[in-house]
């Protein structure tokens, strides 16, 4: 989650919009999204179908710590916990998905999509600190919450 820190988009400058915006989709699908995904929500949940409740918090839970050696513009250790924040809450969210949909893809398209969405607050110069990670972290763990609690199970099995 390196774009998720304060500002540092100095390292674009110059460049032309749409190559800024096809490496950053690029990094966060290919780089980040994809096979952080299959690891945490493909091949972990595989083996613990029995216990899906425990899968989803153990994987959110790891996927959280991991989290703890990212360079998201962390600046001390209270705001290194802080920003823990934003991964617990996209790593609950796209657990939840898995659960709904039997299926990781649309956890990659949760992980990928918020680093779309951080790149994109990069280059609208909005400030990432502890606020944002905060706030983010929330919404996106209610957004969890409302698709675990208003989505039916595998709704591809459902819809066929």
């Amino acid at each position: 989650m390196a774009h998720a820190g304060r500002g540092d988009a100095g390292d674009t400058a110059g460049l032309p919009l749409f190559l800024i915006l096809i490496a950053g989709i690029g990094r966060a699908f290919l780089l980040q999204g994809i096979h952080e995904e299959w690891w945490f929500r493909g091949f972990a949940f595989r083996g613990y179908r029995e216990r899906p409740v425990l899968v989803l918090a153990a994987t959110t839970v790891f996927f959280t710590l991991l989290h703890l050696v990212s360079s998201g513009g962390q600046q001390s250790a209270s705001e290194l916990f802080l920003y823990l924040a934003l991964p617990l809450g996209m790593g609950f969210w796209a657990g939840v998905e898995r659960l709904r949909t039997d299926t990781v893809w649309g956890a990659v398209g949760i992980h990928g999509g918020i680093h779309v969405g951080l790149v994109g607050a990069q280059l609208l110069g909005w400030e990432m600190g502890p606020a944002a990670w905060i706030t983010i972290g929330l919404a996106l763990c209610a957004a969890a919450m409302v698709r675990l609690v208003t989505a039916p199970k595998n709704q591809r099995q459902s819809a066929g």
